[in-house]
């Protein structure tokens, strides 16, 4: 019965690769993409955090300041690969929606919170919730999207999502000399994350279960029980690739856009996640620090930093146009390298101009590159282990995260921009050159494993 299913998923596969955009489709973008928005602009409060907790009346010692400020991180290492996990086991989007309601909760309480200390734990709550969302997006909207637009959709949301902490920050800068009904400006800002997140999770329950996840539990019970379940005209309208092929559905055989059950799969992964936040975080926590080391005045060093946080919106719209033109492996290796020698111009340069210029080129393609790898990693694991992977790889991206300023900044106080560049090209060289030896072709434009 197992190779009657497998035969007909495959028959099945041309037709899964043209499936039409629907609106059900964009409503899922749409969803996916305030998700994100509030998950990243919580994390850009903890910009505002350090202001607040940095001057009267809430200064605290640089101690508690730090620990409040690692505490969102520290929760995303945990809830990452937490939530990867059960959503490979409950369904995306049940634990999507625990993830956001999880937020909601923490943001409200935060709010309300007494003490740094308090509102310390809550992040670290609140963190769990934004380190699982966004792998568990990917995995999610990698599942349901047409192939032939799943990478420019998913782009879309992403650039979308970039609108978040401008808005959010935004609203915390108007709020805080009014402190509406006596709350204070920052409270505020946690209070919309809450309204977000808990609005958002709402609109989930509009949204269907991964359709891949849903015939992958098909097939497991088609294994354990060869009865009514399997009848091939149910079967034949599972997702191409996702009925069993073997007892326990593994795929047989496979090509270099074949999806990764191995331990190094997972590894490549992982260590491709860890590699992209020196660049991305590294610049945009860093860059103004680079512009005041230059000796340009704050004013012109804030002006040319707030250019700079439109990269994201910029570079992931310019990923949608490409993304789905060309392989994931190359696009991947084709952007890392070219991220490299911007690096290095950027690190070099001196004169106004040239800082402007290489600094808005290296924050559009650096914004690119993280969605681009997480697209690619998402098509790279069979269904039974997608989000748990991905999840995994962002826990290590969140790692990269928390220690990109703890060993840059020191490189850029004893050495200055030009070394500190140096060795952000290095760990995107050293990206490039894994994805090209390592990473298998991708699968732009078809249906998943």
């Amino acid at each position: 019965m197992s190779g009657q299913i497998a035969r007909q998923a495959e028959a099945a596969s041309a037709a899964d690769d043209r499936v039409p955009l629907t609106r059900l489709h964009l409503l899922a973008v749409f969803v996916c993409a305030l998700g994100l928005a509030v998950d990243v602009a919580e994390l850009a409060l903890g910009g505002v955090l350090s202001a607040v907790f940095s001057a009267p009346p809430h200064a605290v010692s640089r101690t508690e300041l730090s620990w409040l400020l690692a505490a969102a991180y520290a929760g995303a290492v945990i809830g990452a690969p937490a939530f990867g996990w059960l959503a490979d086991r409950h369904g995306r989007r049940a634990l999507l929606f625990a993830a956001l309601v999880t937020l909601a909760l923490a943001s409200a309480a935060a709010a309300a919170s007494a003490n740094v200390g308090q509102l310390a734990l809550l992040r670290l709550l609140g963190g769990v919730a934004l380190g699982a969302y966004p792998p568990l997006m990917f995995a999610y909207l990698s599942e349901l999207l047409p192939p032939v637009q799943r990478g420019r959709l998913l782009m879309v949301s992403v650039a979308i999502a970039g609108l978040g902490p401008v808005a959010l920050v935004f609203a915390v800068h108007g709020l805080t000399p009014l402190a509406p009904l006596g709350i204070e400006g920052w409270r505020w800002g946690f209070l919309l994350g809450s309204l977000g997140a808990g609005l958002c999770s709402l609109l989930f329950l509009l949204l269907p279960e991964s359709p891949y996840w849903l015939a992958r539990r098909e097939a497991r019970a088609c294994a354990a029980d060869a009865g009514s379940r399997c009848r091939p005209d149910h079967v034949a309208h599972l997702p191409a690739g996702s009925a069993p092929s073997g007892p326990e559905g593994a795929p047989q055989g496979g090509t270099a856009a074949s999806p990764s059950r191995s331990r190094g799969g997972l590894a490549f992964v992982v260590a491709c996640f860890f590699l992209t936040p020196w660049a991305v975080l590294g610049f945009q926590v860093l860059g103004g620090a680079v512009l005041v080391h230059h000796g340009f005045s704050l004013g012109d060093s804030l002006l040319l930093v707030g250019v700079f946080t439109f990269g994201p919106v910029a570079g992931a719209l310019l990923g949608s146009v490409v993304i789905d033109r060309v392989e994931r492996r190359t696009l991947v290796v084709a952007s890392a390298g070219t991220l490299a020698i911007v690096a290095l111009a950027f690190g070099f340069a001196r004169s106004l101009p040239a800082l402007t210029a290489s600094g808005v080129a290296f924050g559009v393609l650096a914004s690119a590159l993280l969605p681009a790898f997480a697209v690619y990693a998402a098509e790279l694991f069979p269904t039974d282990q997608r989000a748990g992977a991905i999840s995994c790889g962002w826990a290590a991206n969140r790692v990269g995260s928390a220690l990109v300023p703890i060993v840059l900044l020191p490189i850029l106080d004893g050495s200055g921009p030009a070394v500190m560049f140096a060795v952000i090209a290095a760990t995107l060289v050293a990206l490039a050159v894994l994805v090209a030896m390592r990473g298998p072709l991708g699968r732009s434009g078809r249906a998943l494993g």
